[in-house]
């Protein structure tokens, strides 16, 4: 894959320091992308998209008793000029309704499924959403969000806390592009052995979040219900 074309309409490249991250336009699809310098990242999005595809959802619940994006957007304390990166961003419901609230920030949306990510680009070029850039990025890795220190007001991960094989890495992958004082917020199932979602083993308790969460340098703010199924944990870098 070619690297990201750093130039006016294209995506910034980024360098092995995590440092070259800045503003751009999504156009550019497969060239347009943060990306991954070798074959190994390729191997483990596919690997991941087979487990995705293991978790059994079938589509016997109502839709209605499943959080949506716009009711997440409510809940969030945002300024138009903020930068938010979200961990694990799939195909960018979540950052699409981001970088459409936020009319003068940017929205990075990271994910190891590359996919994925071309469908997020794909629809915000139809949308016509010049403020969202795509990362194609390992974060059970240090450094692996490819997004530079201390840049950002906020990074999200939503259904995606309980995929991850390496999670304190994670949160510290968070911790290192946050400003101080900056927020995590992660939102993730709230029940368990439930027809759809994480499987049991999969499963990470709202105390077990707030625990792996509150050992890497924060400090936790504040909890609510997403309709049914899900809760939102936010908290603040020290």
């Amino acid at each position: 894959m070619k690297n990201p074309n750093p130039e006016k309409n294209g995506f910034p490249q980024a360098n092995s320091s995590a440092q070259g991250a800045g503003s751009a336009k999504s156009g550019g699809l497969d060239d347009a992308m943060i990306s991954a310098t070798d074959g190994k990242l390729a191997n483990l999005g596919a690997q991941r998209a087979k487990s995705s595809s293991e978790i059994e959802q079938p589509k016997s619940l109502l839709e209605a008793e499943l959080f949506k994006p716009e009711d997440l957007m409510a809940v969030l304390d945002l300024r138009p000029n903020y930068k938010v990166a979200e961990f694990g961003c799939g195909t960018g419901n979540i950052s699409i309704e981001l970088a459409k609230r936020l009319s003068s920030g940017e929205v990075y949306g990271v994910d190891v499924q590359k996919d994925l990510l071309l469908k997020m680009l794909r629809r915000a070029k139809e949308e016509n959403i010049n403020n969202l850039m795509a990362v194609w990025g390992d974060l059970d890795q240090m450094g692996g969000s490819k997004l530079p220190d201390l840049g950002f007001d906020m990074v999200l991960m939503v259904n995606s806390f309980f995929q991850l094989e390496n999670k304190n890495v994670a949160v510290k992958e968070a911790h290192r592009i946050l400003k101080p004082g900056a927020k995590l917020v992660i939102v993730d199932w709230s029940k368990k052995d439930l027809p759809l979602g994480p499987s049991k083993e999969q499963f990470v308790s709202r105390e077990e979040i707030i625990e792996i969460v509150t050992s890497n340098a924060f400090i936790f703010s504040d909890e609510q219900e997403m309709r049914n199924f899900h809760i939102k944990l936010s908290f603040n870098k020290i």
